[in-house]
């Protein structure tokens, strides 16, 4: 009788064996999952396959990536030899108004020929032989230059050391009299302008 007794309490006292596997079991699953379902805080944003609906976070990271995009073309774009001997022949185009209002100034910080050169140089480099066309180009521009410099000294002058006559006043025929102001050929010099510009636009598709 207090064999039997001696066995049963034995049982009761005996922790579940089985029972214990399969929690320490359950807590490594647990465990495990919780990983794997947590993402890593250094994780990074993958976009969306195609045909999937974007969110507004999405979207905006999607926007903001491509006007970034857009503004780093744009300014590799600006930064190319040929685009900015574009926007000096651009300049040369407006440069007639120039002529016909006399900022003499403006006109020849436009033509200046030796930094159209060197503009022509970089863009031209390894790509055409623009030689002659660099010469023509000169032949063009160094006249009209040399006419606003002579207006320009012209405009330095005091009034009164050029012995003009005022506005309507017809000048004698006897001597210190006033002379007549010339006109001032401005017309020729568009002409000329536009000769030039021309000779650009041939430098620029030889070397686009």
């Amino acid at each position: 009788m207090l064999l039997v007794v001696a066995a049963a309490a034995a049982l009761l006292v005996e922790p579940p064996m089985r029972g214990g596997v399969v929690s320490r079991r359950g807590m490594v699953i647990h465990s495990f999952a919780a990983a794997t379902v947590a993402p890593p805080a250094f994780a990074k944003f993958v976009e969306p396959e195609e045909g999937v609906a974007y969110t507004s976070k999405q979207k905006l990271k999607a926007e903001l990536a491509a006007a970034t995009a857009a503004r780093k073309e744009e300014e590799r774009i600006a930064a190319l030899p040929i685009t900015k001997l574009k926007a000096a022949r651009d300049k040369i185009a407006e440069s007639p108004a120039l002529i016909e209002n006399g900022d003499w100034d403006e006109l020849r910080a436009r033509i200046q020929s030796q930094s159209i050169i060197d503009l022509i140089n970089s863009a031209a480099y390894r790509k055409a032989d623009v030689a002659a066309l660099k010469k023509k180009l000169l032949l063009q521009l160094v006249p009209v230059d040399t006419f606003a410099y002579k207006q320009q000294k012209e405009e330095f002058l005091p009034a009164i050391l050029k012995d003009y006559c005022a506005p309507g006043v017809v000048p004698r025929d006897e001597p210190g009299a006033c002379k007549v102001r010339p006109v001032l050929d401005t017309q020729g010099q568009i002409a000329k302008l536009k000769e030039a510009l021309a000779s650009l636009d041939e430098i620029i598709r030889a070397c686009s």
